[in-house]
């Protein structure tokens, strides 16, 4: 995946309360999927959202959310490695939107926003509507940089406990896997930029 608070921590409790959504979220109508390692669609009842399903919505939160942070950044970053981050995470989870829409396409899965990926999603709008009121400068760039910190720390945990344990669908769950090897690696290199980064 490309690169995730009223404050810098807002969006890290967006995911915890996304996550707590997760189990609670449901649909309004029958959901039929075609899974390529099963060998007939499987029809969910009103009133359950598949693991697959509710992953979806979220991965694709998560990935737009990203893509939010990363264009309202980018015109105020001064900050060189801070800007190519930014620059990158756009790049990334524009991609990762675009394969998790492949994937439900072939799958016949819907994408349907549910409690958990509506909470990611006013997260991070509240986030990108802060950024908007920051002044450019070295404050802003630490900002986005410990907002991308403590996003992406929560987003691995949050597929470590809610997403990955519940999938079904063998090429989401490769997909998956990648994008979460992704995730790591855009935390450890913001980890690396922000120390370098000045204060003033």
């Amino acid at each position: 995946m490309q690169r995730f608070t009223l404050s810098a921590i807002a969006i890290s409790t967006g995911l915890f309360a996304a996550a707590a959504c997760m189990d609670n979220a449901t649909t309004t109508r029958e959901v039929t999927t075609t899974p390529a390692n099963r060998d007939s669609a499987t029809t969910k009842p009103a009133g359950e959202l598949a693991g697959d399903e509710a992953a979806l919505a979220m991965l694709t939160a998560l990935n737009q959310g990203e893509v939010d942070q990363a264009n309202a950044a980018i015109p105020k970053l001064a900050h060189q490695e801070a800007k190519y981050f930014a620059t990158m995470m756009l790049r990334h989870h524009s991609e990762g939107i675009t394969k998790l829409s492949g994937i439900a396409a072939e799958r016949h899965m819907t994408m349907t926003d549910n409690g958990a990926s509506r909470a990611m999603k006013k997260e991070t709008a509240d986030l990108v509507g802060k950024m908007s009121t920051m002044t450019a400068g070295p404050a802003f760039d630490r900002f986005y940089m410990q907002a991308q910190i403590d996003g992406h720390t929560k987003a691995l945990e949050l597929l470590d406990s809610e997403i990955i344990p519940k999938l079904d669908d063998a090429s989401l769950k490769a997909l998956v896997h990648d994008m979460r090897a992704q995730v790591a690696d855009h935390l450890a290199k913001a980890r690396e930029i922000l120390p370098s980064m000045p204060s003033t």
